[in-house]
């Protein structure tokens, strides 16, 4: 798993319980990604600059939701909801995280690689940058 938090997602309420407790984090905006009533996923922005029109945006899907298109399908939603507040987002991506990696190169520009950028599991690992310009 490409981040500690994930470990403990499995189903919609695992999810929605997350969501709740990451609500009261300054400056970051959740979405949610529905199959019909359902809460499948998210979309999270993060790291928010307003003064610099700048965000991080991250996202998850239960395992049963992953290959099936939800992100690239909702993409374009979160893009038009983004676009006015933002000129600038970013996405980072562990380097291994193959399904994440793919989904990034598809929507973002790569930047580069940003060296020991994140804790994993008590250590310290590399990450991949991604930008896309609004």
């Amino acid at each position: 798993i490409w981040m500690d938090w994930v470990d403990a997602i499995h189903t919609p309420e695992d999810l929605w319980e997350d969501m709740q407790m990451n609500l009261v984090a300054p400056c970051a905006y959740y979405y949610g990604i529905y199959d019909q009533e359902q809460l499948i996923g998210m979309w999270e922005v993060h790291h928010v600059d307003e003064e610099r029109e700048t965000a991080e945006i991250g996202y998850w899907l239960i395992p049963p939701a992953r290959k099936q298109g939800w992100l690239i399908n909702t993409w374009p939603r979160l893009l038009g909801i983004l676009q006015d507040r933002f000129k600038r987002l970013e996405m980072r991506c562990h380097v291994h995280n193959e399904p994440g990696l793919r989904f990034a190169r598809t929507v973002a520009n790569f930047e580069g690689i940003l060296s020991r950028a994140e804790s994993l599991h008590d250590q310290r690992v590399d990450m991949v940058l991604f930008s896309i310009i609004l």
